[in-house]
């Protein structure tokens, strides 16, 4: 199964238009790849905006980082945990892997190695022809592709994603975007991670997944940045809440004066 899909960057806030989620949902997408770096310095001003819309809007989002090899891969993992560390998503970090910087295959592939090991369960975006040139050299590591095939009319197959158009027009965005098929186990994935000792969040607001004898599980409210901040410093894990999971996930009872 397939979720519909686009991704956005910068460039789709030409003149600091905001994207309509609601409309962008309403359009029939299901999920959407943000731009949140590029490179050791580049970072898109639009990523909390666009996170926080999209999830109220119903649409699925995950983060994606443009790769220049050029650059050392230590610095570029670095400002990508930094830019989406803590935010609400719930689709795996994307590698966005298009120019080779000047490097071989061996060293790209083993670049691009460096990167996706620092995410795991992280997916890989690239050019078909650039991924043929480093399959020999075990390239995209067991990690999920996400091709770039403009023109396809045949949905993939798990676990392959597809972006099949760089000029599709979807409600809610002025000018063109890119269209993809993403699959679904992204997702599912995504919300099969909950777990006591995980800081979830869900639109504007974020809780602390605590064990309980009676319900398995609970979330527990946490009041602000500070207290997110605080837990993550002592090791909690951050991931997105999904809608289904708020379903799922019961809150704490409240106590009894």
């Amino acid at each position: 199964m397939t979720l519909s899909g686009i991704d956005v960057s910068n460039y789709q806030h030409q003149a600091g238009r905001a994207i309509d989620w609601a409309k962008v949902r309403s359009s029939g997408i299901e999920a959407a790849y943000v731009l949140a770096t590029e490179g050791s310095s580049f970072t898109n001003p639009y990523l909390a905006q666009d996170v926080k819309e999209a999830r109220a809007a119903g649409v699925a989002v995950g983060a994606y980082h443009f790769a220049l090899p050029a650059v050392p891969v230590a610095l570029q993992v670095a400002l990508f945990h930094a830019q989406t560390n803590g935010l609400s998503l719930n689709l795996p970090p994307a590698l966005d892997l298009e120019q080779t910087g000047g490097l071989g295959p061996q060293a790209l592939a083993d670049w691009a190695w460096s990167w996706l090991s620092a995410f795991p369960g992280s997916i890989c975006y690239f050019p078909r022809s650039l991924g043929a040139s480093l399959t020999p050299f075990g390239f995209p590591f067991g990690h999920r592709p996400w091709i770039a095939v403009p023109g396809a009319t045949i949905k993939p197959s798990p676990p392959t994603s597809l972006q099949y158009s760089w000029s599709g027009t979807i409600q809610g965005i002025v000018g063109g975007v890119d269209l993809d098929w993403y699959d679904d186990s992204l997702l599912k994935e995504a919300e099969a991670e909950v777990k006591p000792g995980y800081i979830c969040a869900y639109q504007n607001a974020q809780w602390l997944i605590v064990p309980s004898a009676t319900l398995g599980f609970v979330r527990l409210p946490i009041a602000d940045a500070q207290s997110l901040a605080g837990f993550e410093s002592v090791g909690f894990v951050s991931i997105g809440l999904s809608e289904n999971q708020m379903a799922r996930i019961p809150a704490a009872p409240t106590p009894t004066p």
